[in-house]
């Protein structure tokens, strides 16, 4: 099903990425497990919402485009550069 959802890009994420799931949980989104999936690491929100972070620091949100312009913006916010 994964397949099947919207891919939106975003700009990289400018720290390390073992800091990603803190930076996640400071946006107010809560704890979230990490899966890794090949080149990428998977962040499965509630909302059915996945938060995709490459290996090259790259964030692509994939769902309901609703849902993904939502977590956009909350990501944005708190990466104040961009």
């Amino acid at each position: 099903m994964q397949d099947q959802l919207n891919i939106l890009p975003l700009k990289k994420y400018p720290y390390q990425i073992a800091t990603f799931s803190s930076f996640l949980e400071k946006c107010g989104l809560g704890k979230i497990m990490p899966k890794m999936k090949g080149n990428f690491i998977c962040y499965e929100l509630a909302c059915g919402v996945y938060i995709n972070l490459y290996r090259n620091n790259t964030i692509h949100l994939q769902g309901n485009p609703l849902a993904t312009s939502a977590i956009e913006k909350i990501l944005k916010t708190h990466l104040h550069h961009y």
